[in-house]
């Protein structure tokens, strides 16, 4: 099954706080956690590929990562797209942007989501989301909450169906990729809002909450690979060994050291064990090197 990652650097902070443009620098556990979901999904389930900017490249050039990817590196699409939007509010924009020139059956998942083992046998529907998500007014707020470029107009959408996670997306016909797309970017253009509040309502509609809308009018059914949003079961029952989202708990990493140096211990100690190759080349990464010198030597890093 091919899968692609999607990472740009236009806004000027994620959600989490950490800076983009010319300001981008992944964090520590943001390095490990994308090390372990592009080469964990490689492992038990294909390729996979990144649809990044220049800027974002270079970065993962100089970081010595860049062959992690084995389907490669595209930097044309994010590069090229005309599509003009408020990237700081639509900080999601660029996986609509990829999504447009994918092919299905494909998977797009999140940088900061690890499947650790074979997915094959979780699909069951032509269109998948990680999990469903409940309705709330704070991120699901009506639409006529909802900011919209000028001249657009609403289609018909079934405003009652359930939102979903887009952390992990199956996309196993392409009318299905190609309408949620082409809907994503109806509505993505030329919307201009200034920014969000402190939600992020603006943030996830077009994956969480339109791309169900367009399933469920071409008639096509939703499925889920976990049961609900707190991700202790697969959809199936079955205790959940399969998938892990760090999703906003990157906000505590951000602010709590001590947390960050244990998650990252935990991360560096897996892909050392799964893939022992990669030892020379974290050891180069200077915010990296600690934690591998510290699996050889049992030591303990301090917090500053």
């Amino acid at each position: 099954m091919r899968a692609f990652h999607v990472m740009s650097t236009a806004p000027d902070r994620t959600y989490y706080q950490r800076p983009g443009r010319q300001q981008f620098s992944l964090e520590d556990f943001e390095i490990l956690v994308t090390v372990l979901s592009a080469l964990e999904w490689q492992r038990h389930n294909g390729p996979i590929k990144l649809y990044t900017d220049i800027t974002g490249a270079e970065h993962l050039g100089q970081l010595g990562l860049s062959f992690i990817w084995d389907a490669g590196i595209d930097t044309n699409t994010i590069e090229n797209s005309t599509l003009n939007t408020s990237f700081n509010v639509f900080w999601a924009y660029a996986r609509t942007v990829a999504l447009e020139v994918e092919r299905a059956p494909c998977m797009m998942l999140d940088t900061d989501l690890i499947v650790w083992r074979d997915i094959h046998p979780l699909i069951r529907a032509p269109f998948m989301a990680l999990h469903s998500e409940p309705f709330d007014a704070w991120t699901y707020p009506p639409r006529e909450q909802l900011h919209t470029p000028p001249g657009y107009v609403w289609d018909h959408w079934d405003w009652t169906v359930s939102p979903v996670n887009a952390a992990l997306m199956y996309f196993g016909r392409d009318d299905v990729r190609t309408y949620c797309a082409q809907e994503g970017l109806n509505y993505l253009r030329n919307n201009l809002l200034e920014r969000e509040d402190t939600s992020s309502a603006h943030a996830v509609f077009v994956e969480q909450m339109l791309y169900p809308m367009c399933t469920s009018k071409l008639r096509v059914r939703t499925g889920f690979f976990l049961r609900d949003y707190e991700g202790r079961q697969l959809a199936d029952g079955n205790v959940n060994d399969t998938f892990t989202h760090l999703w906003v708990y990157k906000q505590r990493l951000m602010k709590d050291a001590q947390e960050r140096q244990r998650i990252c211990r935990r991360m560096t100690r897996r892909i050392l064990r799964d893939f022992p190759a990669l030892r020379a080349t974290l050891a180069t990464i200077p915010s990296i090197a600690p934690y591998v010198q510290e699996e050889f030597a049992g030591g303990s890093i301090a917090v500053s």
